[in-house]
């Protein structure tokens, strides 16, 4: 199933996906109060806090996708919105107990089972 995204933020990415170490995406880090957007069309299945990963929205796409996007210093969208790729959804932070220094923590799952977002990755450059 080819699912194109885009990196949801302007940045360095400054850890990989190291499954091995439970840490299921990319962190991409960046300056505070940058916009994060959605990679791709979908819902928001998810829009809050959440004491490890702070502010937190996780969209949902088709063929069984879904995108999390953690740290954030602030949300810009609510439950059940749908939202385009490149459209804003938060602004960058430091937030939450598994957070050291700004950036977004980036996930792509798959049914279920977390992927490596750089095989999806349209714009990545490393």
């Amino acid at each position: 199933v080819v699912f194109p995204v885009v990196l949801p933020t302007e940045g360095y990415i400054t850890r990989g996906y190291e499954p091995a170490q439970r840490h299921y995406g990319l962190d991409i880090a960046g300056s505070v109060g940058s916009p994060v957007h959605a990679s791709a069309d979908g819902y928001v299945v998810f829009s809050g806090w959440a004491s490890d990963d702070g502010n937190k929205i996780i969209l949902s796409h088709p063929g069984g996708f879904l995108t999390f996007y953690k740290h954030n210093q602030s949300l810009l969208t609510a439950m059940n919105a749908y939202v385009r790729r490149g459209e804003p959804i938060a602004l960058l932070g430091n937030s939450g107990e598994t957070s050291a220094g700004p950036h977004v923590h980036f996930e792509i799952w798959k049914d279920g089972v977390p992927v490596d977002p750089a095989n999806f990755i349209l714009n990545l450059n490393f």
